[in-house]
């Protein structure tokens, strides 16, 4: 029959064997404070917010009115801000909407832009860090980024040892992604307004060569839509529009306090490891013992 051991037979067992116990439960504690207090460097976790709101014109090449702000930006009287056009300036948008594709990213592919190696390498170079510590591999590894559930606010998070450098990497990341999505909008702008350049160049060139005054005047009529558009491209180049549209929420600030490691946390879960490994050893040692004698004794 196999033997049955009482709650007491436990106590006296682990009070038996209870120098085991403590032994385990100090080692645990040792090497959890030695970690945690001397080892392990402390992580420092800085925040950033920036705001984004439509930073991509439409400028006018989509759809067939000519509209000259952003998307979903409203005038004083609450109001689309839209200029009224005749049919050929609406076949001159119609022509360029299928020429020109302008782009439109959600907030969510600005914020995979935080990791883009070009605003990361300029981060690095801007703060002089050492390139062998805070090199792109690693410098992925310190960033994460989100958006703030039902806004268009993205957050900036950065880790490091020390909180001082934390606290700038946030920020001029963020001021750096920001540098980028703009030049990025205003390179696009650049080309767009190239090409339409250039069709008004070709305008020109047919209303040279042609004689029929019907034909010209037809032609002179694209060409003004045309120049009309390239004005309005200029006009919202040059106010800054997209810079304007996506701001820096929230700065960072010098964190006071690590988010690891978390010493009290180590050394409660060290203690109870330590009971846990201190309970299998002392009735493994019992049991040891006790299997020993019984086996001497049927020896005898």
């Amino acid at each position: 029959m196999e033997e049955e051991i009482t709650l007491r037979e436990l106590i006296e067992i682990i009070l038996k064997r209870k120098k085991v116990l403590l032994f385990f439960v100090t080692v645990c504690l040792i090497v959890s404070i030695v970690l945690s207090f001397f080892i392990i460097k402390p992580t420092y976790e800085a925040e950033c917010k920036v705001n984004v709101s439509g930073i991509y014109p439409v400028v006018g090449f989509l759809g067939s009115n000519t509209s000259s702000v952003l998307l979903n930006e409203k005038t004083d009287n609450n109001s689309n801000f839209l200029f009224e056009t005749d049919q050929i300036d609406k076949d001159v948008t119609a022509m360029l909407s299928s020429l020109i594709s302008y782009p439109y990213p959600s907030v969510n592919n600005i914020k995979e832009e935080i990791l883009n190696p070009v605003v990361i390498e300029k981060t690095i170079n801007e703060l002089k860090l050492d390139p062998k510590t805070y090199s792109y591999k690693t410098m992925k590894e310190k960033i994460s980024a989100e958006i703030i559930k039902d806004t268009s606010i993205i957050s900036i998070k950065v880790k490091d040892n020390d909180p001082v450098v934390a606290k700038n990497l946030a920020n001029s990341l963020a001021k750096n992604l920001k540098d980028y999505i703009v030049e990025k909008n205003k390179d696009y702008t650049d080309s767009i307004l190239n090409t339409v350049q250039n069709l008004i160049k070709l305008q020109d060139q047919k209303i040279k060569n042609t004689d029929n005054p019907k034909s010209k005047e037809k032609l002179e009529k694209i060409k003004d839509a045309l120049e009309t558009k390239y004005h309005l491209l200029e006009l919202i180049q040059e106010s800054g529009i997209g810079s304007q549209k996506i701001t820096i929420f929230q700065e960072a600030l010098l964190p006071e306090e690590p988010i690891s490691p978390k010493k009290a946390l180590n050394i409660a879960l060290s203690t109870v490891l330590g009971i846990m490994l201190g309970f299998f050893a002392v009735f493994f040692v019992e049991y040891w013992e006790s299997t020993g004698v019984k086996e001497k004794e049927a020896l005898k």
